[in-house]
C-alpha cells in the first residue's frame, strides 16, 4: 500500500513508523505517530485505560519497502464498554 503522504522516492532512507489510532464514534482515528515501536504501545495501553468512551486501540507499523509501504497492526486492545466485534471488525478498515 502507497502511504499517500510520502513519495515513493523518499521511501528508501525511511525507517518504521508507529500509528496509534483510537476507535471511537464506529471509526479508526490517527491519534499519534512515533519511530519508536514499544513507546507507542505503552502510549496505546496508556490511553485505553483513562479515555472514557474509548472503544479499542490499535498501533500499526508502516514500514518502507521497494518503494512501497507495508502496514501491519503490532498491537490491539479493546475496553469492556464496547463490543469487542464490532472494533474487531474495523481493524483491517
Amino acid at each position: 500500500m502507497r502511504h499517500p503522504s510520502i513519495a515513493p522516492s523518499d521511501a528508501r532512507s525511511c525507517r518504521a513508523s508507529f500509528e496509534l489510532y483510537v476507535f471511537r464514534r464506529g471509526r479508526w482515528v490517527v491519534d499519534a505517530v512515533h519511530d519508536d515501536k514499544a513507546f507507542a504501545v505503552g502510549e496505546a495501553k496508556s490511553l485505553l485505560r483513562r479515555a472514557r468512551g474509548l472503544a479499542a486501540v490499535r498501533v500499526v507499523a508502516v514500514e518502507p519497502r521497494n518503494g512501497e509501504f507495508h502496514e501491519s497492526v503490532v498491537f490491539y486492545g479493546s475496553s469492556g464498554r464496547a463490543f469487542a466485534g464490532v472494533a474487531l471488525a474495523a481493524v483491517s478498515a
